[in-house]
């Protein structure tokens, strides 16, 4: 019995998940291979966007330089320059390398479902059903990879930085976790590991800088479910992220100038701090409602002024929730799973408003994760 579960256990049962929830995911989303470009922002970042139609040292200089659409993102830029070089403005080049993108991300949601799993300690209750390991591990990447939720992310061109900053995103987390794995059994590359999260996160930052929270997350997952958060360990796992929240900082604190710069950033005249609370636990119901009941999605759903009576009672259910959720902390993994949900949004709620959206599917590409495990 042993043999046979670390057979379907194994690091090559994994891999080969992963590649069929890729390959599932590539096929479903294919669909958007015969979309055009949206007129929604695509003109801005392809069609009318001149400066993507050269790859010389100028478009590097520029792409690593500029604000263009209002944030830092060179890594965007350029995936998108390489498109032009190979499909000029045939938009079947641009959505493939969007579905390839998602589907790669889909494989390495799978891959990251095995070692939080495992690291729970949740695996060992399904050694009287061996096959339903790899199951699990395929409904996680499933859950996540073809959700609607991820249609805008995948199907809409502009979206590139969303697909983008999630490789990077999911790269760091998995090389984070060899190195912590590493450290603890006394095996595996150490600082290597180390460095590669670090250098994909910095690849992250340059798609789109709501990867920010990322050393938070790092920080929760030592406390849940790798076990590292001891007491007097915190103020040493803090240091140790220290590069991290260098980077973060720094990526912080160049949004908010090039989003300020650019008038971005909603005044409080427009929506004073109250407002925002309301607006965010609003934005946080629906995200919730949304990634349970899939129905309704908005492309653009806009902030109504003054609010309606929903606004209030949204926010006050997520309040709720978010009670309900301290009040269960002894669940560990249900309260991390919420954890990873609120850090990974907190940049795009209405305490950081940029434009007069309340909420976008979109924005649910990096906090569905765990809820797709968890679910799982």
């Amino acid at each position: 019995m042993n043999g046979s579960w670390r057979a379907v256990t194994g690091s090559r049962v994994s891999l080969h998940v992963a590649g069929v929830a890729a390959l599932i995911c590539l096929a479903v989303t294919s669909r958007a291979l015969v979309c055009g470009f949206c007129p929604s922002d695509d003109y801005l970042y392809v069609t009318d966007n001149g400066a993507i139609r050269t790859l010389d040292g100028r478009f590097l200089a520029w792409a690593f330089t500029t604000t263009h659409a209002g944030w830092w993102m060179p890594l965007v830029w350029l995936s998108l320059a390489l498109d032009y070089h190979v499909w000029q403005l045939n938009p079947f080049g641009y959505h493939l390398t969007n579905i390839l993108l998602h589907a790669v991300n889909t494989g390495l949601v799978v891959l990251l479902a095995d070692r939080l799993i495992k690291r729970s300690g949740m695996v060992d209750r399904m050694m009287s059903r061996p096959l339903l390991y790899p199951a699990t591990l395929l409904l996680a990447g499933l859950l996540f990879g073809i959700h609607p939720l991820r249609v805008e992310a995948v199907a809409w061109i502009t979206s590139r930085k969303d697909v983008l900053s999630g490789l990077f995103c999911l790269g760091a987390l998995l090389c984070y976790l060899r190195f912590v794995a590493g450290t603890q059994t006394g095996t595996g590359g150490g600082r290597r590991d180390f460095l590669l999260a670090l250098c994909c996160f910095l690849l992250a930052l340059m798609a789109k800088p709501v990867s920010v929270v990322l050393p938070l997350v790092l920080l929760l997952l030592d406390w849940y479910p790798l076990g590292r958060l001891q007491r007097g360990m915190f103020g040493r796992l803090v240091r140790e992220k220290l590069p991290f929240l260098v980077l973060a900082g720094g990526a912080a604190g160049a949004t908010i100038v090039a989003a300020s710069a650019r008038n971005l950033l909603q005044t409080a005249e427009f929506l004073p701090l109250g407002g925002r609370f309301i607006v965010s636990g609003y934005a946080m119901f629906e995200y919730v409602r949304l990634l349970l009941v899939p129905v309704g999605i908005n492309p653009l759903q806009q902030i109504e002024l003054p609010f309606p009576g929903s606004y209030g009672v949204k926010a006050a259910a997520a309040l709720l929730l978010c009670a309900g959720v301290v009040a269960a902390r002894k669940k560990s993994w249900l309260v991390a799973a919420w954890l990873w949900f609120v850090l990974f949004l907190l940049p795009v709620l209405a305490f950081f408003q940029n434009g007069d959206q309340a909420y976008a599917a979109r924005y649910t590409y990096l906090p569905s994760i765990a809820p797709a495990v968890v679910a799982a």
